[in-house]
């Protein structure tokens, strides 16, 4: 079957910021999980990092997408994430979705939800990560 929906994975120093598009299947997320992987093991980081994820024009996905994306909230956890933000729209299903494919207790506890990018950076500044010029830009 054919992937549904978009995304785009990049680094920005200790920050890996992830743009997500459109509805996902299951195909589009094993792709999103492999690509994510590769940036993430290529930096090498030997300290933690932080993720943004701009999900603002994100449609939701098929119901297997949600137990991948725990999957893959595991394995960032075990790749030394520090902190995420999530920048939504006011959508409260897109959110309740995005919080269920996160889990419960210490892996929530490094999440946020947002509606800004600006509150993504002070939620990843709070966890004593920087963020360089250039991601900032990168949202302008």
């Amino acid at each position: 079957m054919q992937g549904h929906g978009h995304f785009n994975v990049q680094r920005f120093d200790d920050i890996v910021v992830s743009t997500v598009d459109d509805s996902w299947n299951a195909e589009t997320m094993e792709a999103y999980a492999a690509a994510f992987k590769a940036v993430v093991l290529d930096a090498g980081y030997a300290e933690g990092w932080g993720l943004v994820v701009d999900a603002r024009r994100w449609r939701l996905a098929t119901p297997e997408v949600g137990p991948m994306l725990q999957e893959l909230s595991r394995w960032k956890d075990a790749q030394g994430l520090v902190a995420s933000a999530y920048i939504n729209d006011d959508n409260e299903l897109k959110k309740a979705f995005a919080t269920s494919a996160i889990g419960s207790g210490y892996l929530r506890s490094k999440m946020t939800i947002v509606d800004q990018p600006e509150q993504a950076f002070e939620w990843l500044l709070a966890a004593g990560l920087s963020i360089p010029l250039r991601l900032r830009q990168h949202f302008i």
